[in-house]
């Protein structure tokens, strides 16, 4: 470790704690080397005055007898100074500080190298709350009951090919070109990979939220196929060669389950392709006879049959928040009808012996893992060395397909990698220290089809092992501009006709290397999976899109439907564009992420119309100390003037210098129990005096103050008449703010509510609305009599006054869960998907649909 970072460093911290400079590269590292210590800076992309993160990453990769990486601190404040200073707190750190006459404070480099464990856990709290799922029962079956009525409601419509209603328009992203790191362009997280025996060109990827895609090029093209489910979310593919491609059997589990409690939600059991994906049917049984499992993260054909199978994963989510039904289900015909054979149990993976199909082998978080010798009718727990019960934690087995005595299983807290020769009656541990990070969230393995001693092992990164597991070496760079694959790795898979071959999936898409990572090809190009939290559309052209996405950092619409990052800040959030003065149109940009260790706001500026690597930090001047900022960051902007929310309602003028930036707190805490803001809604975008501006809380309440830019703004509380339930969108009328609309993250009960006295009394509105969280609603900007709300099975569309509504889903994705709408000039109205990208709809029906960036 020691010779590395001499390399790399500019200064390192001596073993006696004394501070030298070695030599001043773009890449500073202080380290303690007797406790396996470091703290970073990629001077491309400084630490903020935050502070530096530390992290434990060396100790991962040169400490293997030492237990699963944690934290070993936090960022904290730095000191202020003009050059890089050293803090004596205990033991020395250090920090970064801007030098003087600098014009900002540059973003802060977001380093995941060591995971992200508390990342990860509020992203799941945040979709749990956000959708309702920890109060609602069964959400899984009333949202698809509604897609079903959706589906009926399109069914007596026109077809497609023949309407002439507006129609949606994917505007991307084809790719998102990341900076100038070596990744090159990323797409989403992946979490499944089918590969068509014997031929590699035939790929069948399922996305975290963004359906199946299949490739008949290698990875180089890619088609959506799943239009026609009703779960946008994959979490296991196995393909049956047929006789020709289009007569392969294509077995789709969905539900994702790389995330925790309620995401079961996404979940509809099982479909069957036997046309090579050209159409599917469900094939979940029914009754007593039904596969109970809502994620599907194994499927496995019994050799010598074409009807038996068995499916194992997750059960049903309950009114608690419990699952129940979890474990292995098998079909004798095909998946007409389905009976339980293990559980309960959270079980990851199933296999059969190739050569013999009454042997299986199953893996369950919590478990450990299991064999039968009766083709799954009776189960014994296997022990020996392997964890067994909780204290086998996380659990991922896989079988040699030269050997099938031989497997391999991770298990155990920390991660261990076990192998056994001999069918499961031993097991020895080859590797004690398998994980290098966050694995309840990525852990996977695969074996080489000619070697039993070759393993790849996917934690945070891949990790490749040609002796058995003794030894795990990664193959592609910790994160920062060198990583050649985007970590958090979901899927390693080796070609099964060539042993040189093999993919890797991660939250960044796909990648392939044809020497065992050595050298990768990018494969991500043409996924349209991007998980949006928010998009804003410049003002100067609604084909200029910005977005915050689920790990893939905030970006902007750059050229046709390729987009790039303009930030890295892992998750990226909410965005606002200034609508502005001549040039000043559309110059400051503002996209934001999730708040730093210290629960202050993370917002950044580009006084440059968003353009990648020109953002600066805003400084966080006059906020209070750990105020409840929430996962995201509500934020809005009028012309002159940013606004964003914890619990407090804070505002500061956008021409500020970015490292002095100022906030001021102009609202009483507007939630009344500490929970946050939710919403802001700025009623006019020019900056005009008086400023109203409407605010929903997660908690149900909903303020107005007439007086925005007053030193200190009267605040109404607008709650009465209001259901105690998470607002998630506020929209005023153009030209009218008196007229306002409210909708809820609620299933059961109206999910929109209108105003037309400024809050006064509230009216339910919204007949036609699925019985789904509504996620945002807006006005159309030349008929006031025309509404538009998203909602988590696509966008609905109300033309009088927000009375009623009927879908409008014409060319968007069967199931889209829409997180943001916005409308740009040109009469466009664009829409923010969470996990199928942005699109667009022309609301003039009578031209032909134009973009600027020349589709």
């Amino acid at each position: 470790m020691a010779s590395r970072a001499r390399r790399n460093a500019a200064t390192t911290i001596s073993k006696s704690g004394r501070l030298s400079v070695l030599r001043w590269r773009s890449f500073l590292r202080l380290e303690s080397r007797n406790s396996h210590w470091s703290m970073a800076w990629d001077g491309r992309h400084p630490y903020q005055n935050r502070g530096l993160r530390m992290s434990n990453v060396d100790r991962v990769a040169h400490s293997p007898s030492r237990g699963a990486p944690t934290r070993l601190g936090r960022g904290f404040r730095g000191c202020a100074a003009s050059w890089v200073a050293a803090c004596a707190m205990g033991l020395l750190m250090a920090c970064h500080l801007v030098a003087a006459g600098e014009p900002g404070l540059m973003p802060p480099y977001v380093d995941k190298s060591t995971g992200e464990e508390d990342a990860i856990r509020r992203r799941d709290e945040w979709f749990i709350k956000t959708h309702a799922l920890d109060r609602t029962h069964d959400a899984r079956g009333l949202r698809a009951a509604s897609m079903q009525d959706q589906q009926r409601i399109a069914s007596r419509a026109a077809p497609e090919l023949l309407s002439t209603s507006p129609r949606w328009q994917s505007v991307g992203p084809r790719h998102i070109q990341f900076l100038d790191w070596a990744v090159g362009f990323v797409a989403g997280r992946v979490s499944a990979l089918g590969v068509r025996p014997g031929d590699d060109n035939v790929l069948y990827l399922g996305a975290a939220a963004g359906g199946l895609w299949k490739s008949t090029t290698g990875g180089t093209t890619w088609t959506r196929l799943s239009n026609t489910f009703d779960s946008p979310s994959i979490g296991s593919v196995l393909v049956v060669a047929g006789a020709s491609t289009n007569q392969d059997q294509i077995w789709v589990g969905t539900g994702e389950p790389y995330a925790g409690g309620c995401y079961t939600y996404f979940g509809r059991g099982l479909y069957y392709s036997n046309n090579g994906g050209a159409s599917f049917s469900s094939r979940n049984g029914s009754g007593l006879n039904q596969l109970n499992l809502s994620v599907i993260n194994a499927i496995a054909l019994k050799p010598g049959t074409g009807q038996t199978l068995l499916a194992g994963g997750f059960g049903q989510c309950g009114a608690d928040g419990s699952i129940s039904g979890s474990g292995i289900y098998r079909t004798t015909d095909n998946g007409l009808t389905w009976s339980s054979v293990f559980g309960p149990a959270d079980v990851t993976d199933v296999i059969y012996n190739p050569n013999n199909g009454s042997i299986v082998y199953a893996a369950a978080n919590g478990g450990g893992v299991y064999k039968s010798t009766d083709a799954g009718d009776h189960w014994s727990q296997l022990t020996g060395a392997l964890p067994v019960g909780a204290a086998a934690g996380s659990v991922r087995l896989a079988m040699a397909p030269s050997d099938p005595n031989t497997l391999y299983a991770l298990a155990g807290n920390p991660v261990g990698l076990y192998k056994t020769a001999n069918g499961g009656t031993t097991w020895t541990l080859a590797n004690a220290n398998a994980c290098e990070g966050q694995c309840d969230y990525n852990l996977t393995l695969d074996i080489s089809p000619t070697d039993v001693n070759t393993v790849l092992v996917g934690t945070i990164r891949p990790a490749l092992s040609t002796n058995g597991g003794t030894t795990l070496n990664f193959i592609t760079e910790r994160f920062g501009s060198a990583q050649r694959v985007h970590q958090d790795t979901h899927v390693v898979r080796f070609s099964s006709s060539n042993s040189k071959r093999v993919w890797i999936g991660s939250d960044g898409g796909l990648w392939r290397s044809d020497d065992l990572g050595g050298n990768y090809t990018n494969l991500s190009d043409g996924l349209n999976i991007a998980q949006y939290y928010d998009i804003a559309l410049d003002p100067r052209n609604p084909d200029r899109v910005y977005g915050g996405a689920q790990d893939d950092a905030s970006q902007v619409r750059s050229d046709g439907d390729n987009w790039a990052v303009t930030v890295q800040t892992g998750d990226g959030f909410m965005n606002a564009v200034e609508n502005a003065i001549g040039a000043d149109n559309g110059r400051r940009v503002f996209q934001n992420s999730y708040p730093d260790d210290t629960s202050m706001p993370s917002v950044n500026l580009s006084a440059n119309y968003g353009a990648p690597n020109t953002f600066d930090s805003l400084a966080t001047n006059g906020i209070g100390s750990k105020e409840p900022f929430p996962w995201v960051t509500p934020m809005a902007v009028t012309q002159g003037m940013l606004f964003i929310g914890s619990n407090y309602l804070y505002r500061s003028a956008t021409n500020q210098n970015p490292s002095g930036w100022i906030w001021t707190k102009v609202s009483p805490d507007l939630t009344g129990d500490g929970s946050s803001i939710s919403v802001i809604d700025v009623t006019r975008a020019d900056g005009g005096t008086p400023l109203r501006v409407y605010v929903g809380t997660d908690n149900g309440h909903a303020w107005r103050t007439d007086n925005a830019l007053a030193a200190n703004p009267v605040w109404t509380d607008i709650s009465a008449g209001l259901p105690a339930s998470r607002i998630t969108g506020i929209a005023a009328v153009p030209g009218n703010a008196d007229t306002v609309y409210v909708t809820r993250s609620a299933f059961g009960s109206a999910q929109l509510y209108r105003s037309s006295n400024a809050g006064t009394t509230w009216q339910p509105g919204g007949t036609g609305l699925p019985n789904v969280p509504a996620t945002c609603v807006i006005v159309d900007s030349e008929n006031s009599a025309r509404v538009f709300v998203g909602t988590d099975i696509g966008v609905y569309e109300s033309v009088d006054n927000g009375s009623t509504f009927t879908p409008m889903m014409l060319g968007l994705p069967f199931g889209a869960v829409v997180s943001t709408l916005r409308m740009g000039g040109r009469h466009v109205l664009v829409a923010g998907t969470y996990g199928t990208g942005a699109w667009k709809i022309d609301l003039v029906t009578d031209r032909i649909f134009a973009d600027s960036f020349g589709q």
